[in-house]
């Protein structure tokens, strides 16, 4: 039988990840990023440099990210260690990311994202907000098969056309009343989901 993803990064990050990672949040951080990469089968991705190396997920060697598509917060900024292994965003468009089971679960433990391009890639079944960390600001899931409702608690903006999504808008977005969650800017088909109008 084949191992879910979950217990394929679990079983990567006990016996093969040999890195030096050297507090909890790398630890936790790359056991995520092992879960993502089996969730969305990282061997058949276009671009997979670096991914499940031994090398830090946030260094980079003449200008390239050595885990591919992975950007950190920078530490030079007077930003402390800890969050210099922080990933701020994860640029994944167009690489062949493929399930049927939406995004998956331990993106939520990637506390500090603020940015997720998932665009132009297969990914089927609903997208649940509960995945997504409160951190996130941008969400770019355009150009893939996701359907259901649109999610409510969605970050600030988010980029959502050709994908398969029904129903109508989430009625906290439609709201006037204050407490309604901010939305800065969106893209959906408004001939399947019926949009909000301002």
């Amino acid at each position: 039988p084949t191992l879910a993803p979950v217990q394929r990064a679990a079983a990567w990050s006990l016996y093969q990840d040999v890195s030096l990672a050297v507090t909890e949040q790398e630890s936790i951080t790359r056991f995520a990023l092992a879960t993502i990469y089996f969730s969305l089968h990282g061997e058949d991705w276009i671009h997979q440099e670096g991914w499940l190396s031994d090398e830090p997920y946030c260094s980079s060697h003449g200008g390239e990210h050595t885990w591919y598509g992975i950007q950190c917060h920078d530490h030079r900024q007077g930003v402390n260690r800890t969050a210099s292994f922080q990933i701020q965003e994860l640029q994944l468009t167009h690489n062949h990311l493929v399930t049927q089971q939406g995004l998956p679960p331990a993106l939520v433990l990637l506390e500090a994202l603020e940015i997720l391009w998932v665009e132009e890639n297969s990914i089927a079944g609903t997208l649940d907000a509960k995945v997504l960390p409160s951190s996130l600001q941008l969400l770019y899931a355009s150009s893939n098969d996701f359907t259901g409702p649109v999610p409510e608690d969605l970050p600030t903006s988010f980029f959502l056309q050709d994908n398969d999504f029904q129903g109508t808008f989430p009625e906290p977005y439609c709201s006037n009343d204050e407490d309604a969650p901010l939305i800065e800017q969106f893209k959906i088909d408004c001939q399947k989901v019926l949009c909000p109008v301002w």
